[in-house]
């Protein structure tokens, strides 16, 4: 059961306080309506990946928490937690994280990047360190470091100079 009539409720909003309210936020996406919001309360449709992630950034809770997936309002300690609970299960999340950020194919392409075929033990390692740090990191922080392993070694040279130029000045 998702944690949208939870989160509404806890926050003061009828259902037609949030549609107005994610409706003068999200203006270029479908509107939302009264019906929208209790239609996904009571679990008649089901949340949309677009609409998970404007819902979750409103209440600002982790989009595991909205659907229902985790009992961890905040992102960090659900991370913690799982990562305690079974690696295989948070690298999952991790992994689902990314895809809500970049296409299949983009993950693959991250995925060949950090291990070869015949590489060593330690790229694994860092893959599984690199889906670590995305899924423990903000939204935004995680889109930066997603795209950034899309890069080349060149490229991410190149960005990391700019960068450095720009906190220089």
């Amino acid at each position: 059961m998702n944690n949208l009539k939870k989160l509404r409720k806890e926050n003061g909003l009828t259902q037609q306080q949030l549609a107005d309210e994610l409706n003068s936020i999200y203006k270029n996406t479908k509107s939302y309506s009264k019906m929208n919001i209790s239609n996904w309360e009571n679990e008649k449709h089901s949340i949309s990946t677009l609409n998970a992630e404007q819902l979750s950034s409103f209440f600002d809770v982790p989009i595991s928490y909205l659907l229902g997936y985790s009992e961890y309002p905040d992102e960090f300690f659900a991370f913690s937690e799982l990562r305690k609970q079974n690696k295989d299960d948070w690298a999952n999340i991790a992994k689902s994280k990314i895809l809500s950020l970049v296409t299949k194919t983009d993950l693959e392409k991250i995925k060949d990047k950090y291990i070869k075929m015949d590489g060593p033990e330690s790229d694994w390692e860092s893959y599984t360190m690199l889906l670590s740090a995305i899924g423990s990191l903000p939204d935004k922080e995680s889109k930066m470091l997603t795209l950034f392993a899309l890069l080349s070694d060149q490229k991410q040279d190149l960005l990391l100079e700019l960068v450095q130029t720009m906190v220089d000045e």
